[in-house]
């Protein structure tokens, strides 16, 4: 055993180029190369159309979407993606729903936190914070439902739950899950989004490790975007519609708590196939150049809203 901790150890060194130097550096190849195409879009193109609706919609999924995402698949492959020592088993339809009503409710009870967070931190500026989640309220519907519906499920389940977390499965699922979720909350780059992104991100990690893929997750993905971006942002000032959120909103947490606890005993993680030391695997992974890099370029982008 202690010589399979020292292989690995060499093999993941500070300088070497295993996996989690590869992870690390698809990351933050992506958020740079989104960056730098919204940034050249702004600098190329007429004030007056970067801020119409249309064009951010656009410029979005080009940068994050297109850019950001082809090199991502890029660099990622040049570590393989190994094959799991247990075959996943499809969920049934009620465990679906299920699951569902958890994520809202981890979403709702996670967001309920982040607003008084924020709150908190307007009070000690002076002022109530930027969020960015708000734009998407200006895109036209079909806009957002492609959106958050379609393209960014399929996306964001492919890099987080597939590709990223299926590299770092053999150091441990608990890892992997955890790992890729926060990957993901920082991917969105604000405060809004960060707590309740990596909640959902856990229980999505969680699903595909279990079933072995990601069709369930984009599934999930979808109907919590759904109602989280597309029908809270489309409320406009119709009452009956804000009372009819609201009480799903209500439900939905009540159900998802319940539906946890029916399901947390059915909750169970394999153990790691590749050995390595009691936390030398999350020493490696966290001073990963690349993962160092991205994690520094999301707390930046993160802090730039409080200013």
């Amino acid at each position: 055993m202690q010589s399979d901790w020292a292989w690995e150890d060499r093999r993941l060194d500070q300088g070497g180029r295993g996996p989690f130097f590869w992870v690390g550096m698809a990351l933050l190849l992506h958020s740079l190369s989104a960056y730098c195409v919204q940034v050249a879009a702004f600098l190329i193109f007429d004030s007056s159309m970067v801020y119409q609706p249309l064009f951010l919609w656009i410029l979005s999924i080009v940068s994050v979407y297109v850019v950001g995402f082809g090199l991502f698949i890029v660099i990622i492959h040049r570590t393989p993606e190994p094959h799991p020592a247990e075959p996943g088993k499809p969920f049934c339809g009620g465990t679906v729903v299920k699951l569902f009503f958890i994520s809202m409710a981890a979403m709702y009870l996670l967001n309920i936190l982040t607003v008084f967070l924020v709150y908190l931190i307007g009070l000690l500026r002076g002022s109530a914070l930027t969020n960015p989640v708000e734009t998407i309220s200006d895109y036209p519907l079909v806009c957002k439902v492609l959106l958050g519906c379609v393209i960014a499920p399929l996306v964001e389940e492919t890099m987080f739950r597939r590709l990223m977390l299926n590299r770092l499965r053999p150091y441990g699922e608990g890892f992997a899950i955890v790992l890729s979720a926060l990957a993901f909350a920082l991917f969105h780059g604000n405060l809004n989004q960060l707590l309740y992104a990596f909640g959902v991100g856990v229980i999505f990690g969680y699903v595909a490790v279990r079933t072995g893929g990601i069709r369930t997750t984009v599934l999930l993905h979808a109907l919590v975007n759904f109602v989280g971006s597309v029908l809270s942002l489309s409320v406009g000032e119709s009452e009956l519609f804000s009372m009819l959120l609201g009480i799903f909103f209500v439900v939905a947490i009540l159900l998802g708590v319940v539906f946890f606890a029916q399901l947390a005993k059915q909750i169970y993680l394999s153990p790691r196939e590749i050995p390595l030391p009691p936390g030398r695997r999350w020493q490696y992974f966290f001073l990963s150049p690349g993962v160092l890099c991205f994690i520094l370029l999301a707390v930046l982008l993160i802090a730039s809203y409080f200013f």
